[in-house]
């Protein structure tokens, strides 16, 4: 169970791993702390943008929720997080802002797939080197909170991934419906092709 604890960086952490590991969790924060509170190549939005979307292709639905909260007090409206949560594409991005997300997601779910194709792609819309590198660093972040979350792991192992145990099946299902966005691998000569799942 989270506690109602918030580092300062307003992402909850676990009463228990709290007690039994501090520096750790002081670790933790300073990391949370880098990687999205300071203004770098990307902005503190796309940041966030990239760790709900990535929790939301993980089902992760503790992290979905604290990151729609977090969109939303950035002055992101809730229409436009339902589109980053159903089909970020329509979600009224720049396209630039589209292709990374594109890369973060491919970079979450698929890594070993991601390549320097990929990293063109980024470059075509004007990333720079340190744009992408923050964009890749968010992204491991998004995965190392969804594990720690243990909902990513939890929706695999009850009943085959379609429900969370701590809810109810049809409202477990409900919510990984709600905030499913993934990508299914195509065989291409030459390598794979990802197309968007919804």
């Amino acid at each position: 169970m989270w506690s109602s604890k918030r580092t300062s960086d307003s992402f909850p952490i676990c009463s228990k791993r709290r007690l039994v590991l501090p520096r750790l969790i002081e670790a933790e924060s300073r990391l949370e702390s880098a990687v999205r509170l300071k203004e770098g190549a990307i902005s503190r939005v796309q940041k966030e943008r990239i760790l709900l979307t990535v929790a939301s292709a993980r089902q992760d639905t503790y992290c979905v929720t604290v990151g729609s909260k977090v969109l939303t007090s950035l002055g992101v409206s809730e229409g436009q997080i339902d589109e980053l949560l159903h089909d970020y594409r329509r979600a009224d991005l720049s396209a630039a802002d589209v292709a990374m997300l594109d890369f973060c997601l491919k970079l979450g779910l698929y890594a070993p797939s991601v390549g320097s194709e990929d990293i063109g792609g980024l470059r075509r819309y004007g990333f720079e080197d340190e744009s992408i590198i923050e964009a890749a660093v968010t992204t491991a972040l998004a995965v190392y909170r969804c594990t720690l979350s243990g909902d990513w792991l939890l929706s695999r192992i009850s009943n085959h991934g379609n429900c969370h145990p701590r809810q109810s099946p049809q409202d477990a299902g409900r919510a990984c419906r709600d905030h499913r966005i993934g990508f299914v691998g195509e065989r291409k000569k030459g390598g794979r092709m990802f197309t968007p799942r919804t």
